[in-house]
Formats: C-alpha cells, sequence, structure tokens
C-alpha cells in the first residue's frame, strides 16, 4: 500500500522522522554523543532558515529522530529532509 499524498499548503505542520536506514534498521544508536545530537541541531537550523521553514518541536532518541516543522511558503516538505540526507 501507498503512503497517502501530503497535503501541502504555506503554515501547514508536518511530521517529520529522522532514521539512518543501514544503522537503524539493525537497532543500533544513531549517534554516538551528545555532539552528534548538537551537529545534527545545528544542521537542521540551517536547513529551516534555507527554507524559510519553523522547527515545532524535535525529539532525538537512540535510534530514531523526529520533529515537527512548518513550511511558512508552502511547498514540499521533502526539500528539507533533503540536504539532511546529504550531510550524512
Amino acid at each position: 500500500m501507498t503512503r497517502p499524498l501530503r497535503i501541502e499548503f504555506p503554515g501547514a505542520v508536518h511530521h517529520v522522522t529522522l532514521r539512518h536506514a543501514a544503522i537503524g534498521n539493525r537497532r543500533e544508536p544513531i549517534f554516538e554523543s551528545d555532539d552528534d545530537r548538537a551537529l545534527l541541531l545545528g544542521i537542521v537550523g540551517q536547513i529551516m532558515k534555507r527554507f524559510d521553514a519553523v522547527m515545532l518541536a524535535y525529539c532525538f532518541r537512540p535510534r530514531a529522530s523526529a520533529c515537527s516543522q512548518q513550511l511558512c511558503r508552502g511547498g514540499p516538505v521533502g526539500r528539507t529532509s533533503q540536504p539532511v540526507d546529504q550531510e550524512a
């Protein structure tokens, strides 16, 4: 079954998950230290500025992370996660 299409409009709030496929699938921790978490938070902060988005909440768990973000201009929410994938 395919995922339903995401409804996107300016100001929409989206729940975004972040998981490293190779590591997360083996149930290994994604982060080795608090420095890793701080690095990811810095990268995400830069991305939010670049795409005029706001991170409303985040949760960095050992094997997966999630955040709620709001795109102020609208547009594909996936564009905010692509730069994170490229940094990894």
